[in-house]
């Protein structure tokens, strides 16, 4: 369990005693990391150490505890200032207030007073703790995504100008001198031994694609700052890497340190697993900017992108709208993607037209890829209509929405035909089962056993034909069903939790937000208003 950290200020020594030995802290979900008898003293230890919460005393020699806080709010406002004081003059109570003090206790304290003031702030700092988490979480996928999503432009010649590359630089925290810098791109492949039994069948289950991929990060990733390396999902056990050396002009050491970095991982990997890998180069160039597609040809008249539109909430918030829609795909909604789109230009209106062309490209590309790693390609499913390049044909925002209408209709109509598909074996009796137990116990073990499989072999069967991972698609298929209980506006949070599988609502809320790119209060709010 998580404590957090207290700090005891009081200048009576019962009480600090008191305090320090009586109170159950670690029941209440807190330690004490200091205990100090005057203000100045305690101010002086925090400056220099970790500290949650302060619990302190008015009167106190040197530095009282409101000159203290009055002092922690200039230089740690993230701490919490609790006020302990025999005193109940208003006018303490209102410069409390002025420095930000959450709660003001009078002595003799009382037990149960003090229990509710420390449960509700453990309660605060758990609320903002997972809500730091939901954020870093939410831009690690978004700019792991990003990433994917500028690599495979880039490697396909569908970046035409430096401006446009510092863009894709400047959002990724990656320094602008990269783009002189030589590179080099290759295939990576693993073939996993493929035992369906026994005790073979328990070693595919560890070293499943997803445990190879972390893996394989770990090694490329773990290197000296004179190369950088990006590793990227292609297929199932397969996938891109770009190696970029940051302090040579020559390819060739390059070229040797990646082979150097392939060698090794081969080695390390036929040990453990057995696996086959194979390599292939793909790309070699002397300056990242080599890869510049028609940069020649562009004239200098082209309307710049706007780098200062592509940064910070806005940004974040327009490319995690394919998340919503990705949803809304799932679940067959039209009517509601063609509003998203129309609320979406609504919002882009005020930004230039270029600056819309690269936000709708890394949209399409996400979807792409999101549903490129089920093994469906959009593109054809929708008769190449699902390319941002036609985008690009559009001359004004308005005929840029048509032209995405069509698209995104064309790709849901060929969404509900492959799933029709799913229905005539194994994979359509998973699928039957899964959406009729939707809150009940749906591990792979009881699916498995309830259809007389092996686990293993159940989930490579409906990976092969569906492109999409078992416990991903039970995932999805929950949130999906949370979504549409959710908009029928009958239930609350905790009541769909359960609903759809999830013994504790706070989790729910996490996967929720994970899923859709925000939380069931804001879906409401922002998604269903």
């Amino acid at each position: 369990m998580v404590l957090y950290q207290l700090v005891i200020v009081e200048d009576e020594s019962t009480t600090r005693h008191g305090l320090e030995t009586y109170v159950p802290w670690e029941k209440l979900g807190f330690e004490v990391v200091g205990s100090f008898e005057d203000g100045l003293e305690a101010f002086q230890w925090i400056e220099n150490n970790d500290c949650d919460v302060v619990l302190t005393d008015i009167m106190m020699s040197r530095m009282n505890g409101l000159e203290m806080a009055a002092q922690l709010n200039e230089i740690r406002p993230e701490i919490k200032v609790v006020i302990l004081s025999g005193y109940s003059d208003f006018s303490y109570a209102k410069q409390a207030i002025q420095c930000r003090v959450v709660d003001y206790l009078l002595k003799p304290i009382d037990e149960d007073d003090l229990m509710r003031v420390f449960t509700k702030l453990k309660e605060q700092f758990d609320q903002e703790a997972e809500e730091q988490d939901i954020q870093q979480m939410k831009k690690s996928e978004l700019m792991w995504t990003l990433q994917t999503s500028f690599l495979k432009n880039l490697l396909s010649g569908q970046i035409s100008t430096e401006n446009e590359l510092n863009v894709y630089l400047r959002l990724l925290e990656i320094e602008e001198h990269v783009i002189q810098c030589p590179m080099i791109a290759f295939d990576l492949s693993l073939t996993i031994p493929d035992p369906v039994t026994g005790d073979h069948a328990a070693d595919e289950e560890k070293f499943d694609s997803d445990t190879l991929g972390e893996k394989l990060r770990e090694h490329f990733l773990s290197q000296s700052g004179e190369f950088l390396y990006f590793v990227m999902d292609i297929q199932d056990t397969r996938w891109g890497i770009i190696a970029i050396s940051l302090t040579q002009t020559e390819i060739g050491r390059l070229k040797k340190h990646c082979r150097e970095k392939i060698l090794s991982f081969i080695q390390e990997w036929n040990t453990i697993t057995q696996c086959e890998v194979s390599c292939e180069m793909t790309h070699a160039v002397q300056k990242v900017s080599d890869l510049l597609g028609g940069l020649t040809t562009i004239s200098d008249e082209k309307e710049p992108i706007a780098v200062q539109e592509m940064e910070g909430e806005f940004y974040e918030r327009m490319l995690l709208k394919y998340k919503v829609f990705i949803v809304e795909l799932d679940w067959g909604n039209l009517d509601q993607v063609l509003t998203m789109i129309d609320d979406m230009m609504t919002e882009l209106s005020g930004v230039s037209l270029e600056s819309v062309r690269f936000i709708l490209k890394n949209l399409y590309s996400m979807i792409a890829m999101e549903y490129g790693r089920r093994g469906m390609e959009v593109k054809e499913i929708t008769g190449g209509k699902f390319d941002y390049n036609e985008l690009y044909k559009a001359e004004n925002i308005e005929e840029m929405a048509e032209r995405m209408k069509e698209a995104f209709r064309l790709l849901l109509e060929g969404l509900q035909e492959i799933r029709t598909s799913y229905n005539s074996d194994i994979v359509g009796r998973i699928v039957q089962y899964v959406e009729k137990n939707i809150a009940g116990d749906l591990s792979s073990e009881v699916i498995a056993k309830k259809h007389r499989l092996h686990p293993a072999y159940m989930s490579r069967i409906f990976k092969q034909k569906t492109g999409e991972n078992l416990s991903d698609y039970i995932l999805r298929i929950r949130m999906e069903k949370g979504v549409q209980l959710l908009k029928t506006g009958e239930y609350k949070v905790l009541e769909i939790s359960e609903m759809v599988g999830f013994k504790y609502a706070g989790y729910f809320s996490t996967m929720f937000k994970k899923y859709t790119g925000y939380s069931p209060l804001e879906y409401c709010e922002k998604v269903l208003s």
